[in-house]
């Protein structure tokens, strides 16, 4: 958590916290790394001359990542997914929201939130249709191109988008989630280069 709060690189964490290997690792119980796999790991890093690029994508911002979470009101962070910077928001709101698991004081955890409040991004008939099977109340407003597309259609465009404002002003939660992650340095600019150790510093 120091080392996500600061930014700083792995090899700078003090050594009240035991060897930056071990904590990068979290998989050796004595504190030390043996001789030969660490050299056989610095072997490994010299030949990657770029970063693998498999979780990397081109967007507004340069090569980067793009993270989808969804929070509770208390702007905790519930399920997020890491995805390549130029995938939309979109096509990730059913794996987000598939991923919800809120435990309780007995029994299983739950998973199905009485509404969902989102941004106008996620207004599509895909999402809108997944919600109502699943009973959560859609509490999206409509893209403008929609509701002109609605209109030119006429009869068969069906009904207009109808939300409740007030619910939908909760969704200032998820903006206040991402400002209190951005406090945190290492997260922010993304030091990490592997896709799974950046999310573990997310959750």
């Amino acid at each position: 958590m120091w080392r996500f709060r600061n930014g700083a690189k792995w090899r700078e964490l003090p050594e009240r916290f035991g060897h930056w290997s071990t904590v990068y690792a979290s998989g050796e119980q004595d504190g030390q790394l043996d001789p030969e796999r660490e050299e056989r790991r610095r072997v490994r890093r010299r030949r990657r001359v770029r970063l693998a690029a498999a979780d990397l994508g081109r967007s507004r911002s340069g090569l980067t990542t793009r993270t989808h979470l969804s929070c509770g009101p208390q702007c905790l962070p519930l399920p997020l997914k890491i995805t390549a910077g130029q995938v939309g928001d979109s096509p990730r709101f059913v794996p987000v929201l598939n991923g919800i698991r809120v435990p309780g004081p007995v029994g299983r955890p739950r998973t199905r939130p009485g509404a969902v409040a989102g941004h106008k991004a996620y207004s599509s008939r895909k999402t809108r249709s997944h919600l109502r099977e699943r009973g959560i109340e859609a509490v999206v407003p409509e893209k403008r191109d929609q509701a002109a597309h609605r209109k030119e259609r006429g009869s068969r465009g069906g009904r207009p988008v109808t939300f409740d404002r007030q619910l939908y002003k909760l969704r200032n939660t998820v903006e206040r989630t991402i400002n209190k992650i951005k406090d945190w340095r290492g997260l922010t600019v993304r030091y990490d280069k592997k896709p799974e150790s950046h999310q573990a510093g997310l959750e």
